[in-house]
Formats: structure tokens, sequence, C-alpha cells
């Protein structure tokens, strides 16, 4: 398996730092922890989903814990990760996928979404 070094830090992050705020807006917050579960559940659906490690998968995402904890989530599967616009027509999406090889796209809606789905 190759080192990931973005991964690492933020694992890192989570060990000393779990508890600390990490994203934040007027209405709500998300802590280290709570963004790595996140992750942690964004990598489990890419798993299950049966898509071969190592693929391009396509994110898009409004700003917020839903972007951090899909990105990460993604590479944690083991993926290449494709950042696209949010919201991107779903004609021009395909299209891309197509034209880079993705095997996948996940689309997370919500800035702060209370679930995750993965296509």
């Amino acid at each position: 398996m190759i080192e990931d070094p973005i991964l690492r830090a933020f694992d890192r992050l989570v060990e000393r730092h779990g508890k600390r705020r990490l994203v934040a807006s007027e209405e709500q917050d998300a802590t280290v922890d709570e963004l790595s579960c996140l992750a942690d559940s964004v990598s489990d659906l890419a798993t299950a989903s049966g898509v071969p490690n190592h693929g391009i998968v396509a994110l898009a995402a409004t700003n917020g814990p839903g972007f951090f904890g899909g990105y990460i989530g993604l590479r944690k599967a083991g993926h290449t990760v494709l950042l696209v616009d949010w919201p991107m027509p779903e004609a021009a999406l395909e299209k891309t996928l197509r034209a880079l090889g993705a095997v996948g796209a996940l689309i997370v809606s919500e800035p702060w979404p209370e679930s995750v789905s993965y296509t």
C-alpha cells in the first residue's frame, strides 16, 4: 500500500486533537472526531460498492464537512479523487467521468450531511 501523507497527517490530528472543532459555521460546528466518522462512512460505502481501489472517483460537494469527509473517505478507500464543480450538470459530469476513466462519483449536496451515498 502506498503511504498517503494527507491521511497520515489527518490520523495524527485525530489522535492528538479529536475533540477539537475543525469546521464551523454560524449555525453548526464539527469536531475532528465527527469528520473522521463521516470519512469512515464514505470509505466503508466506497469499499462496499465493489468499485476497484486506485480508481478515479469524482467528488462534487458543497463547502463544509461533507466535502472534507468525502475527500478523506475516498482517499481512505484507495481512490484518486477528481474534484468537480458543484453543481455540475449531470450530462457534463457523465461526459467528464467517461473522458477520464472514472469508476464512480460521490455527490454531496448538503454541506452538513446526516449521511452519505455513493454511486
